[in-house]
């Protein structure tokens, strides 16, 4: 009323209309917005002359500040209030929000019961285009969500927000997505099914337990059998073997135990990062040089510790992705559980989300397999910088380190390492040998054929120089892993035992073929070989710009 100062709350349109001395008819009909709802005027309840609606209009901002009373009982409740407010936790777009919803939850409850309404605000920026522009329908660059969903797949556009950095925009592109997929997802999905392929293959079922049962691994003709590397002794492969196993293992824990404190710190993109790492290394490291541990014939009497340490941490790892890639998580478990225990729980969203065991960390294996890892890696890019193939065996490598811990990470591992590097001899250099054990050589060639790196609190050597024994041995390789190839191609499985035919010109290949006949026939499953120089059609094979036609069949 402008003429006395009081006013009226009007609480409904009923009362409205009740109360209405003049302008009903004008707005009846219509929202209660401008301009119509400014026609109505009202007796005033105080003098009783013509009082007009106020033209400001608070924020609705203000009526969602109050929820944390509104919704929950505040006035009707209050013991029920107190057991809900504050809330855990807030999520929402920060830069609509922060100026708006945060601050008036935050000024309201200060004023209401002097104290924050909510224990954690979890804010994110926003998607945008791959340019990083505001996506608009009339600018043509908006993306929708469905057609989003239809060309990546839900998880990986989940997995995409999650990883992200909260604070900084996402530019989403399709590209981007795809990355994504090639990288992380595929990297977990072949885990996952090179588990699945070998398993069924040696007939494995889990033994139920809630951990691998490592230290039962007995040498067998499993472990003592599958290849033969430098000097290695049986001893010794089955030792490196158990080792790997309880690394794993390890690191299975302190990934549990990583991603508990990131989910309690509303820090999903932490977990993610671990879980990437994990699964990197997993594919990259464990499986890597694991992979002919599982390389059985279901027949063969052999120990299941590597099956028992894969499957652990491939069923671990679904429950720990289940809140973050949830189908892809459920896919996996269905047939890691559900296939071979009817009794599992139905899904992997109902199983517990896993508790670390401290007890089964080995602190000192994990720091030496830390420094195998890094000294793996000053290697492979010696290998890189002078364009040598992994494939390519190579003399020697010498590794030098004044720290004792290193040393005997690198003795530990040496037969691995040994492997991994494709070298025929490792040397491990003291400083009592009587060469500078530490930083003494800059990265890069230090004399003809020979390649330094910078390793940890030391340094390694490799030695390049080819002899034609390496070089034939390196021939081989390259034909074994394009015939591997060849044999996907051609929709072999795994375990189909094949024919094959070959014809070539080159002096130097049919050298490689009669020398390495019986490892390739093994390598390749091959049960009949023979060199055909009438052969027909065939596949042609190039290694080092030389060709030999091969011609492969399954075998009855």
């Amino acid at each position: 009323c402008r003429e006395c100062g009081g006013f009226d709350v009007i609480g409904s349109r009923e009362e409205l209309e009740g109360k209405a001395a003049e302008g009903w008819q004008t707005f009846q009909g219509h929202s209660p917005h401008r301009p119509w709802i400014d026609e109505v005027q009202i007796a005033c309840s105080h003098c009783g002359r013509p009082a007009s609606r106020i033209a400001d209009v608070g924020n609705p901002w203000l009526d969602a500040g109050i929820v944390a009373y509104s919704t929950v009982g505040y006035w009707t409740d209050r013991s029920y209030w107190k057991r809900w407010i504050p809330a855990d936790l807030i999520l929402e777009c920060f830069p609509g929000q922060f100026r708006h919803w945060f601050y008036s939850l935050l000024t309201m409850s200060t004023m209401m019961e002097g104290l924050c309404p909510f224990k954690t605000l979890v804010g994110h920026a926003s998607v945008r285009d791959e340019k990083g522009e505001e996506m608009h329908k009339s600018k043509g660059n908006a993306i929708w969500f469905d057609d989003a969903i239809d060309q990546t797949g839900a998880d990986v556009i989940r997995w995409l927000f999650f990883e992200h950095e909260l604070a900084s925009h996402v530019n989403f592109s399709f590209h981007t997505a795809r990355q994504l997929r090639g990288k992380f997802i595929n990297t977990l999905w072949n885990c996952y099914a090179f588990y699945a392929n070998y398993a069924r293959l040696a007939a494995f079922a889990p033994a139920g337990d809630s951990e691998p049962r490592i230290a039962d691994s007995k040498p067998g003709a499993a472990d003592s059998e599958p290849r033969t590397v430098g000097s290695e002794s049986a001893a010794a492969l089955v030792q490196w073997h158990r080792d790997f196993d309880r690394w794993l293992i390890s690191r299975l824990q302190l990934l549990i135990q990583k991603c508990r404190h990131s989910f309690d710190d509303f820090d999903i993109r932490n977990a993610c990062r671990a879980i990437t790492a994990f699964t990197e290394d997993l594919s990259n490291w464990y499986i890597r040089h694991n992979r002919r541990r599982f390389w059985k014939i279901k027949e063969e009497a052999q120990s299941t510790g590597e099956f028992e340490t894969l499957h652990c941490c491939l069923s671990v790892l679904v429950r720990l992705l289940a809140p973050l890639i949830p189908f892809l998580a459920e896919e996996m478990y269905q047939n890691l559980e559900r296939t071979w225990d009817p009794q599992a729980p139905e899904s992997v969203h109902l199983t517990p989300y896993p508790i670390a065991d401290m007890s089964l960390v080995d602190d000192p294996l994990v720091a030496e397999m830390d420094a195998v890892m890094a000294l793996s890696r000053a290697a492979l890019s010696i290998r890189q910088d002078a364009g040598i193939k992994t494939r390519q065996p190579l003399p020697t490598l010498s590794v030098y380190s004044a720290d004792k811990g290193n040393r005997a990470a690198v003795q530990r591992f040496r037969e691995m390492l040994m492997e991994d590097l494709n070298v025929k001899k490792l040397e491990i250099v003291t400083p009592e040998a009587g060469k500078p054990a530490g930083g003494s050589y800059p990265p890069g060639p230090v004399e003809e054929g020979i390649h330094a790196a910078s390793w940890r609190d030391g340094y390694i050597l490799l030695d390049t120089r080819l002899t034609e024994d390496l070089v034939l041995e390196g021939l081989m390789r390259e034909f074994l892993r394009k015939v591997q190839v060849l044999r996907k191609k051609l929709g072999l499985q795994i375990e189909d035992r094949i024919r094959l035919r070959y014809r070539t010109t080159s002096e130097q290949l049919r050298k490689v073929m009669n020398r390495y006949q019986g490892h390739l026939s093994q390598e390749l499953l091959c049960v009949d070989w023979k060199e055909n120089l009438q052969l027909e059609g065939g596949n042609a094979v190039r290694i080092n710009g030389e060709e030999i036609i091969t011609g492969i069949s399954k075998a009855g």
